[in-house]
């Protein structure tokens, strides 16, 4: 009986040091956020990432939302229809000065 256990537990061991990856293998699932972009060429960086498939490989999948005006894309992103709102106007600036909880980020808003 012993010698069955401890064979048992240097084999369970062995494969735990071997394999450890295999052991504590987990998927993670795919995160969808929502994000707008305004029109023109100060975007190519999203486009360039979101089109290779930088996002997905991270767990994130995007949908990519043109809101024309970013008065509407602000009212969006406080109304949580948005994750990240990308804006270079004074709409964001106005909007957290009214009190509207607002995060700056490198290339965008967020709520």
């Amino acid at each position: 009986m012993t010698g069955s256990l401890l064979l048992s537990m240097c084999f369970l061991l062995s494969t735990i040091l071997i394999h450890p990856a295999d052991v504590n293998a987990q998927t993670k699932p795919i995160r969808e956020i929502t994000v707008s972009y305004p029109i023109g060429g100060s975007t190519s960086f999203f486009w360039v990432a979101h089109k290779s498939g930088s996002f997905e490989k991270h767990g994130l999948r995007l949908r990519a939302v043109h809101i024309g005006g970013s008065v509407a894309a602000i009212q969006s992103l406080l109304a949580r229809e948005l994750f990240i709102q990308m804006e270079g106007g004074p709409a964001g600036v106005r909007a957290w000065a009214r009190g509207a909880l607002l995060r700056w980020d490198s290339g965008g808003l967020v709520s």
